[in-house]
């Protein structure tokens, strides 16, 4: 390493130009000329390896570093062509072999010229790391960055459990009409109703083709004889139908109807005020009792219009027959029912008010009074 050499100055109180050491390399600086000194301080080597500090001076080590800081920063604030200094010794430093060697020089007076500026020495190690600073203020929000471009979807979840079925929404509104669908198969013929009362005729329509022979259906009530219309055109002659089934036959048959008002208390017959047709093994008597002459099977039909709800029943000799009781309490005023009875010879039949008091009202249709009660009658065996 190289020799580097320190100028340390201190005023004493009694002036000495010269301090023996036990080293011959002390320098008197009263014999040397200004030009001389700045030479041998700028070019001479000065051995001072033959010695080293004391303890004490080591010790002083960093104070004399501080104060040559400080020697520093007061002459840059003089002026920078000289400084005069008035000592009366000063000591020369010199760092050989990493170890701080000090010899003394004595001097009178001489003025000390600023030199060059040295080139800048090496960097220094890296100093410890100091403590953490205080935490900081922090900044000002920046800008929100540009949108990222849009990520691939990720994988389709598992899926999750239902959850509560939600309230039942309203009802929307009604669909379109939609077509008719294919006609269902023929039903069974029902049972023979009442007979209705006769419509007033229409006119006379064209005489249309005529249709295949249809097979021989039962032979119905018959009805009162309408208007004799208009002649038709004979139509051509159609061919023979196959043969129909042979028909059940009627033994004995009656039928009545009702029109009049009346009020029926609880267990009492209905009465019918018209005889439509009867035969002779059925016969009518006042009061609303039949009278059966021959014993047999019997088909029993009838029909209530009343003005509230109803249960009527068939009644033989004054015995209700339970199994043919029908009811309505629907608000429903008519009560139809179908019963068949073996009815011994003799017997007295009538259509029986069950229960309460039901009240049967005129129903006058224009100038014609319309059906509030009938029974029909049949023995077939």
């Amino acid at each position: 390493m190289d020799n580097k050499r320190y100028l340390d100055t201190k005023n004493k109180t009694s002036k000495t130009n010269r301090t023996k050491k036990d080293d011959d390399s002390d320098i008197d600086i009263n014999e040397m000329s200004e030009n001389n000194f700045k030479t041998n301080f700028k070019t001479k080597t000065i051995d001072l390896s033959s010695s080293s500090d004391s303890d004490s001076d080591r010790k002083n080590k960093k104070k004399h570093r501080k104060e040559r800081k400080d020697r520093s920063d007061s002459s840059s604030s003089s002026s920078s062509s000289s400084s005069s200094h008035s000592m009366d010794s000063a000591f020369l430093y010199t760092n050989d072999h990493d170890e701080l060697v000090k010899r003394k020089i004595t001097m009178k007076h001489f003025s000390i010229l600023k030199g060059d500026k040295g080139e800048t020495g090496p960097h220094g190690p890296m100093g410890k790391r100091g403590p953490r600073g205080p935490q900081g203020e922090p900044g000002p929000k920046g800008e929100p960055g540009k949108k990222g471009c849009q990520g691939e979807p990720g994988p389709i979840g598992p899926q999750g459990e239902p959850g509560p079925e939600g309230p039942q929404g309203e009802v929307g509104p009604m669909g379109p009409q939609g077509e008719p669908g294919p006609i269902g198969p023929q039903g069974e013929p029902g049972p023979i109703g009442p007979q209705g009362e006769t419509g007033p005729a229409g006119p006379q329509g064209e005489t249309g083709p005529i249709g295949p022979q249809g097979e021989a259906g039962p032979m119905g009530f018959p009805g009162e004889p309408g208007p004799i219309g208009p002649q038709g055109q004979v139509g051509p002659q159609g061919p023979a139908g196959p043969q129909g089934p042979a028909g059940s036959t009627i033994l004995d048959y009656a039928f009545y109807t009702g029109t009049v008002a009346q009020t029926i208390t609880e267990n009492n017959p209905i009465n019918f005020n018209n005889t439509v047709i009867q035969s002779a093994g059925i016969q009518y008597s006042s009061g609303g009792t039949v009278t059966i002459t021959n014993a047999g099977l019997y088909k029993v039909t009838f029909y209530v219009n009343t003005s509230s709800n109803n249960s009527i029943a068939i009644a033989i000799n004054g015995n209700t027959i339970p199994e043919s009781l029908y009811s309505i309490s629907n608000g429903t005023r008519i009560n139809t029912g179908i019963t068949l009875l073996n009815i011994p010879a003799g017997a007295i039949l009538t259509v029986r008010n069950v229960v309460n008091t039901v009240n049967l009202s005129v129903i006058n249709v224009g100038a014609l009074q319309a059906i509030n009660t009938s029974l029909m009658i049949e023995r077939f065996m």
